[in-house]
């Protein structure tokens, strides 16, 4: 197979350091978003109990909205091992409430204040979403059932959700013998 190629090559772009490369610039997160993040350029310390060679960190705070185990995990990363860990405050000898590869979990109290740290190998940095969950309890929607269905028109374009959906809200319809609707 033959044909024409084009080869393209570009400097590395520079990368600005995180924002919250230091544990006192700690970026706020909060339950069930997901924060867009990296390490690239990031410096640090090797702070965490369970990252052999995580030297390199970006910091976050979250304070828990209630009380209960709460979970940070990474994803959407491509190339490097990254390690999350949770302290008690930015001290150095702050007492760190969980660690783990990819994600950890923590019991907090509620308006308990925590600092995050995602930590990596200084030659291996990548892109990552921090995600901290459990996802809060949703609201059942209005149309849960499909007696309050929400009416669309064509053409149109509506958008939804069924999060907070119940599973009462899935039997529909009226059993008509062996080829009816399944019901969940």
């Amino acid at each position: 197979m033959t044909g024409d190629v084009t080869l393209r090559v570009d400097a590395f772009p520079a990368f600005e350091r995180p924002l919250n490369d230091a544990c006192e610039d700690a970026l706020v997160v909060t339950q069930a978003e997901r924060a867009a993040a990296h390490t690239f350029a990031a410096t640090g310390v090797d702070q965490s109990s369970c990252g052999p060679e995580d030297s390199v960190d970006v910091w976050y705070r979250f304070v828990a909205p209630g009380a209960g185990e709460y979970t940070f995990d990474l994803t959407q990363q491509l190339v490097a091992a990254h390690y999350v860990s949770v302290h008690e405050s930015c001290a150095a000898d702050a007492r760190e409430l969980g660690c783990g590869f990819f994600g950890t979990r923590a019991t907090l109290d509620a308006g308990q204040e925590v600092w995050l740290r995602v930590g990596t190998n200084p030659i291996v940095a990548d892109d990552f979403n921090l995600v901290v969950g459990p996802e809060p309890a949703a609201e059942v929607p209005p149309n849960d059932r499909h007696s309050d269905a929400i009416a669309v028109e064509v053409p149109s374009s509506t958008s939804t959700s069924t999060r907070g959906a119940t599973k009462e809200g899935m039997h529909w319809g009226p059993s008509c013998g062996p080829l009816s609707l399944i019901h969940i």
